[in-house]
């Protein structure tokens, strides 16, 4: 009978400590989980920022003209940043010109990533 009970116990040990490393697992693969969906939400945000960006400057230089030819525009980009067709775009940006100030509101997958708006001021000659 002795011999028994230490066959019971082993097992419910066992059992116990295969439990322990189950629940472990479970929870690192969700942090794995999720430190990749944070990483490549950070990645989307950091190259719609860089997109955004890119049309400021060529706004300053007063070259948007030059892009776009209507009042409300969208430009499609890819994944590095380079135009490209609305069939090949990660990232559409939508583009609204007013007075002296722009509106530019980037997204992927139909989903707005990044907005900023920027006014330009001109310096004044006497």
């Amino acid at each position: 009978m002795m011999k028994h009970s230490k066959t019971g116990l082993f097992l419910m040990e066992l059992i116990i400590g295969i439990l322990f490393f189950s629940l472990a697992s479970a929870l690192c693969i969700q942090i794995f989980v999720k430190a990749h969906l944070m990483n490549e939400e950070s990645i989307m945000k950091s190259q719609a920022m860089k997109i955004a960006n890119n049309i400021i400057e060529i706004y300053k230089n007063d070259d948007l003209d030059d892009y776009f030819t209507q009042e409300h525009q969208q430009i499609y980009f890819d994944e590095s940043g380079n135009n490209v067709s609305l069939k090949e775009a990660n990232y559409i940006a939508e583009i609204k010109e007013d007075d002296n100030q722009i509106s530019i509101t980037i997204s992927c997958h139909d989903e707005v990533v990044y907005s900023i708006d920027y006014q330009h001021y001109q310096q004044r000659t006497f």
